[in-house]
């Protein structure tokens, strides 16, 4: 969830998928909903081992977190 600021619209937020340090999947999304902004995207990891997801925006890393798919 995003919260949004009153006239923002945003199209530079990124989504990232890396697997083991190597970048596999991107998705761009658009946020222009004021207030809170969900927005939802299916993403198969196809491998095993270590992922990490990663938010962006204008190239600005605003947080990341790591998952492990077995």
């Amino acid at each position: 969830m995003f919260l949004v600021p009153k006239g923002g619209n945003y199209d530079d937020v990124v989504l990232q998928f890396g697997h083991e340090g190597q970048q596999r999947s991107t998705i761009d999304l658009k946020l222009d909903t004021e207030m809170r902004a969900r927005t939802w995207r299916q993403q198969t990891l196809t491998k095993k081992g270590k992922w990490t997801v990663s938010v962006s925006r204008a190239g600005t890393l605003l947080g990341s977190t790591t998952v492990t798919a077995e």
